[in-house]
């Protein structure tokens, strides 16, 4: 038998104001394996009673202890352990682990851990790559997710996607965030199983407490109202592409309030794709899913997980996540003929420059040089035409 507890367990059971108690943990039976840490966070069964004492006395009014039940004495801070094996009172050597300070210990020296653990995250797609990047970043200690996703875990996702079997069938904000917790005993995860674009209002009452926003939607429709959001709350935003037979991939980084935003992207890579692998977004989701491993997904993931997390670092001076020199970073498994690597296993940075008409995040300029009027004058103008309308528009039928 293997008993591990977690020293928070035994203070809670030592500053506790009864004397006695049910013991809650968990039991892996075909491993003989038992756990005891903080029951409102981990699945809990009842595997025993606890009691202040020495002698391993079952507690009055518990009924007749069963074969395999635990029995806990608190004398101090010490705890000690039984089991009942064979109609006795067997002792079963511990553990004691310190799970909420262990954790983020091999980390330790990169960055101020503290910093991520405040830090809140909006990832938009939970296909192979969003779910990727949400485990990367809560094992990085990224305390607080918004998760986006109205779809299912289905048997063809399974062999990219960060959950397996067991979740067929599921939501997968449900899938993911079960896995987080799992990853991190700290984090806090929030989920909204619906396509953003039908909740757009909502969607942006959330965004405006987030730190920073991962654009892994399965279209352009949803990554379009993603950048229109990071844009108008000026948030941070990250988007991931995998290419074709996972010949490669490239993530693009949108840093507020003078950064080029997704939709200057889209306007000055328009043609150089023409020639190359296409990109298919990170979640690979809705569109048609083209061949590739799951590593090469996971390369990509991994890339957009270090480029948040060098940007919501620059601030720390003891970070060594050294933020990238451009905004687009470009990566090739292989080479491509007529493509810009010659060699596997490289990458390219490109600093893609703001479209000065952008009309996303130029907008009063667009209207201008469009439309060749002031953004108030066309402000006014567009008011005008609304109010004409519904000067025009036919009475309610009556009920």
């Amino acid at each position: 038998m293997y008993i591990l507890v977690s020293e928070n367990f035994i203070a809670g059971l030592t500053t506790a104001p009864q004397p006695e108690g049910r013991l809650y943990g968990e039991y892996l039976p075909g491993e003989d394996v038992a756990r005891f840490w903080e029951e409102t966070t981990r699945p809990a069964q009842a595997l025993g009673w606890w009691r202040q004492g020495h002698e391993p006395e079952w507690p009055e009014g518990a009924g007749e202890p069963e074969e395999g039940q635990f029995l806990a004495l608190i004398l101090g801070q010490e705890i000690t352990f039984y089991r009942r094996e064979q109609g006795r009172w067997q002792p079963q050597p511990h553990e004691v682990m310190n799970l909420y300070t262990d954790f983020g210990s091999r980390q330790q020296g990169l960055f101020d851990l503290k910093l991520l653990a405040g830090k809140r995250v909006a990832i938009v797609g939970l296909g192979s790559g969003g779910s990727l990047v949400a485990a990367q970043l809560a094992k990085a200690g990224v305390g607080h997710f918004e998760l986006f996703d109205f779809d299912r875990l289905g048997s063809g996702n399974i062999s990219r996607h960060l959950c397996g079997l067991r979740d067929l069938g599921r939501l997968k904000v449900a899938a993911v965030k079960d896995a987080l917790e799992n990853t991190n005993p700290f984090v806090e995860v929030n989920t909204y199983p619906y396509d953003i674009t039908r909740h757009l209002s909502e969607v942006e009452i959330i965004l405006a407490g987030c730190d920073l926003v991962v654009g892994a939607a399965d279209s352009e429709v949803a990554k379009g109202e993603i950048n229109r959001l990071a844009v108008r709350l000026r948030k941070p935003a990250v988007y991931g592409a995998v290419y074709d037979m996972g010949y490669g991939g490239d993530i693009f980084r949108y840093q507020p309030p003078a950064g080029a935003c997704y939709a200057c992207f889209k306007e000055s890579t328009r043609d150089i794709f023409q020639d190359a692998p296409r990109a298919e977004v990170l979640d690979y989701g809705k569109i048609a899913p083209q061949p590739a491993l799951e590593m090469d997904v996971t390369i990509i993931g991994s890339l957009v997980a270090r480029v948040l997390l060098a940007e919501q670092l620059a601030g720390d001076p003891l970070s060594q996540l050294e933020r990238l020199p451009a905004n687009w970073v470009i990566w090739g498994n292989r080479p491509w003929e007529g493509w810009i690597f010659d060699e596997p296993l490289q990458s390219r940075f490109v600093e893609i420059s703001r479209d000065p008409t952008c009309p996303v995040c130029q907008h009063d300029l667009f209207i201008q040089e469009k439309l060749g009027l002031a953004p108030d004058e066309a402000a006014r103008q567009a008011a005008a035409l609304l109010a004409s309308l519904e000067n025009k528009r036919p009475p309610e039928p009556a009920s």
